[in-house]
């Protein structure tokens, strides 16, 4: 079975809307809510996410069947494997193959996207979970379960990104003698919301000097 780890740097910020707050994140600064809008609103678009899905290859893998009419070891690859991102949700779909001898189905796999943001490693992770497929073939017109598989257990590892380079790099302030301060941008909240196609991240941003 392979597993997932890709991390991919960004750098690019793009301005999204700011009156959703669909998922507050369990890594993020919570503080009162903050009337005015982001500092800064970057996103990711599923078209890059689900180009790294497909970058993993096949997941594939094999049960035994014991059930009436049935017996053997059945076969079965994970294809086509998707992200989506929606108003206000998000989604991850997949289609199973499964074949034993001369008989084989294709199920579909669906489950829900857990997206977190930390704000103190400032990294973005999506993770599917429950992407429940039952696994059949149909026998004398009959359909015959046999197994039923987590697809979200093959992604164990999530989809890592890291968030803008901003939070890290210090900003040279003049001042009134000539000399310059370093002044670093740090977080006090941040949102996750879904748009159609994008995941939007809000972040809201202070100055300290240090």
């Amino acid at each position: 079975m392979r597993k997932l780890l890709l991390i991919l740097s960004l750098t690019i910020f793009s301005v999204g809307t700011y009156g959703q707050i669909i998922m507050p994140t369990a890594n993020s600064l919570v503080v009162q809510p903050i009337s005015r809008p982001p500092s800064v609103v970057f996103s990711v678009d599923e078209t890059l996410v689900n180009a790294l899905l497909s970058a993993m290859g096949p997941i594939s893998g094999s049960t035994t069947v014991n059930v009436p009419m049935l017996s053997g070891k059945a076969h079965w690859t994970v294809k086509n494997p998707k992200i989506q991102f929606l108003n206000n949700d998000a989604f991850f779909t997949a289609n199973v193959a499964v074949n034993m001898g001369l008989l084989g189905t294709n199920s579909e796999a669906k489950g829900s996207l857990v997206v977190t943001y930390n704000v103190a490693q400032n990294l973005i992770q999506l993770s599917p979970k429950n992407a429940f497929v039952d696994l059949y073939f149909d026998v004398l017109g009959q359909r015959i379960n046999f197994a039923r598989l987590d697809m979200a257990t093959f992604y164990k590892k999530p989809l890592i990104f890291a968030g803008p380079q901003l939070m890290k790099s210090a900003v040279l302030v003049p001042m009134p003698d000539g000399k310059t301060k370093q002044v670093f941008l740090a977080p006090e909240k941040a949102t996750v919301s879904f748009l159609p196609r994008l995941l939007s991240i809000s972040l809201w941003l202070r100055p300290e000097v240090k």
